[in-house]
């Protein structure tokens, strides 16, 4: 239902004659010049209402010419035109007379009339009921997209340029509260994750148990140990054909993949191989209590396989461990592993050009580490966890509270587009201003002045 004063209308009406809205330029590698004057913006740079700058991909001037490319200007909004998520809009900020061009996958939209206020549509076009509308409107088999022809079917609710001006405003008022309360809460999470280091640090420097040690009057030395040592079995993933997506089945033996090591999450298991591709990667196998660690992009994240995890093989970007029990616990080896003093060992010789690659095997088996006897160990564990416990209640606390603030954001774009967002009394006032008039009215001029 549209509210009294308001208009419905697509896009193409809200653009005026020297306004536009079309898709970017198609742009292949072939095309690109490292050293051209003109940046292509890409989807990279498009966020959900802001921009990234990201990329620097480049073309020469001459030949934005002769493809007649569109040049952005300061002020257009650019609409993403796949995820994620789908349709997020942003404002365009860079200054430059034909500086910059965007790629074809971008919607450029420059309505260039005196009645649109841009960030009243950019709102507009990122708030809930756009975005399920682009959602049904999206299409395409491996990634979705929304076209610029279906862009343009979905009903915008226009307000008057008064009310445009005052929703914008009580928009960025309350976003600006909300985004304090969120810089808050990531300054808090970030002085945990300093404190949760500290701990770790003094634990496995032994400072943690000292007092204990002196109570039990305890062998203050610690064994220095490789890390060879300390692991029974270290294995990476293989590599060249054998393990290829051909060899994939519905049903057999787990493929374990980077992402089970980095999110520690073992409910999804997407590819599978026979019992004869299993048994030539016999040294590559898993099974529940080994380690997985993740040795590319994303590097030094390691999970354990649950009890009840199917056996399977690793890939090529993951590495085995199987620890040695009687040197060292599997809850101390965890803690040790992820904390910041080993991370820096087995990272500072990572290598690659494009994607990082965490150091081979044969830089890891000689780190020295200093282990504690199992009796100790247990105690740094106990230690680490009466710290860590409040610690841990506090870090959920905050992600559920970020996990609200955008909710609350999306909220507040809902109640502003449904027309709840201005009390009665913001609305008479609107209604008052001198450039007040309905917005069927200023539709019109804008037909009008096409024509």
């Amino acid at each position: 239902m549209t509210k009294e004063g308001w208009i419905e209308c697509t896009l193409d009406e809200l653009v005026s004659q020297q306004g536009l809205f079309s898709d970017g330029d198609w742009v292949e590698k072939k095309d690109q010049e490292i050293d051209g004057e003109v940046r292509l913006i890409q989807l990279a740079d498009i966020g959900d209402g802001f921009f990234r700058d990201k990329s620097n991909k480049r073309v020469t001037h001459k030949w934005a010419i002769e493809n007649n490319c569109s040049f952005l200007k300061t002020g257009d909004i650019l609409i993403a035109r796949m995820p994620d998520p789908l349709g997020r809009a942003t404002i365009f900020p860079l200054e430059g007379e034909e500086k910059y061009i965007t790629a074809v996958d971008v919607a450029i939209l420059r309505t260039s009339n005196i009645y649109i206020n841009q960030n009243y549509l950019l709102h507009l076009i990122n708030s809930p009921s756009i975005r399920n509308q682009i959602d049904k409107l999206k299409s395409g088999t491996t990634r979705k997209r929304i076209s610029r022809k279906n862009l343009n079917k979905i009903p915008f609710q226009i307000a008057s340029p008064p009310e445009q001006c005052a929703i914008v405003s009580k928009i960025e008022e309350l976003f600006s509260d909300l985004d304090k309360g969120i810089a808050d809460l990531k300054k808090a999470q970030d002085q945990l994750k300093v404190y949760r280091q500290a701990v770790l640090k003094k634990a496995f420097e032994g400072e943690l148990t000292k007092s204990w040690r002196d109570s039990k009057e305890l062998n203050s030395d610690w064994t220095t140990y490789t890390f060879a040592e300390i692991t029974e079995s270290l294995k990476r993933g293989p590599f060249g054909g054998d393990l290829k997506k051909s060899f994939f089945v519905e049903n057999g033996y787990a493929v374990y993949e980077q992402q089970h090591a980095i999110n520690n999450d073992f409910t999804t298991i997407r590819y599978h191989i026979d019992q004869e591709r299993y048994d030539k990667l016999k040294a590559c196998n898993v099974g529940p209590g080994d380690y997985i660690v993740s040795c590319s992009g994303t590097m030094g994240k390691i999970a354990r396989l649950p009890k009840g995890s199917p056996n399977g093989v690793i890939n090529q970007a993951l590495l085995r461990i199987r620890i040695n029990e009687s040197i060292i616990s599997h809850e101390y080896f965890l803690e040790y592993f992820r904390s910041a003093l080993f991370q820096r060992k087995i990272l500072k010789d990572s290598r690659g050009s494009g994607m990082q690659n965490m150091a081979g095997i044969k830089e890891i088996k000689p780190i020295r580490i200093k282990v504690p006897t199992l009796l100790e160990q247990s105690q740094i564990i106990k230690e680490i966890e009466s710290r860590l416990s409040i610690c841990n209640k506090v870090e959920i606390s905050i992600t559920e509270s970020l996990e609200k603030a955008e909710v609350l954001r999306q909220s507040i774009l809902k109640k502003a587009f449904e027309g709840n967002l201005l009390s009665p009394q913001e609305i008479e006032k609107c209604k008052t201003a001198p450039d007040y008039e309905p917005a069927a009215a200023l539709l019109a001029k804008i037909k009008s002045e096409k024509k």
